[in-house]
C-alpha cells in the first residue's frame, strides 16, 4: 500500500496526512476572519469590539484568537450637572 500523496505538475510529493493539520488551521483561520469581518459589518449602538489576542498571550490549551471587550469609544458618559 501506498499512502495519497498530492502534488501539483512536477512539485514535490507530499503525503496528504502531513499536510492536513496545516490545511485545517489555514481554513479555521480563513473562517475566524471571515466571522470578524462580518460581525464588524453589523452596525451596533452597543458599545462591544472584537479585538486580536496577541500570539504570545494565548492559552495554549485554548488558542482563542479574538475577544470581545467594551469599546468606551460608545458609552454614553454622565453630564456633569452642576448646580
Amino acid at each position: 500500500m501506498i499512502e495519497p500523496l498530492w502534488y501539483l505538475n512536477t512539485d514535490e510529493k507530499v503525503p496528504i496526512a502531513q499536510e492536513m493539520d496545516t490545511f485545517v488551521t489555514n481554513l479555521l483561520t480563513f473562517c475566524e476572519d471571515i466571522l470578524v469581518l462580518s460581525l464588524e459589518k453589523c452596525k451596533t449602538a452597543f458599545p462591544i469590539m472584537i479585538v486580536e489576542i496577541p500570539e504570545k498571550e494565548r492559552d495554549a490549551n485554548c488558542p482563542k484568537r479574538f475577544r470581545m471587550t467594551i469599546d468606551e469609544s460608545k458609552l454614553k458618559r454622565p453630564q456633569n450637572s452642576q448646580t
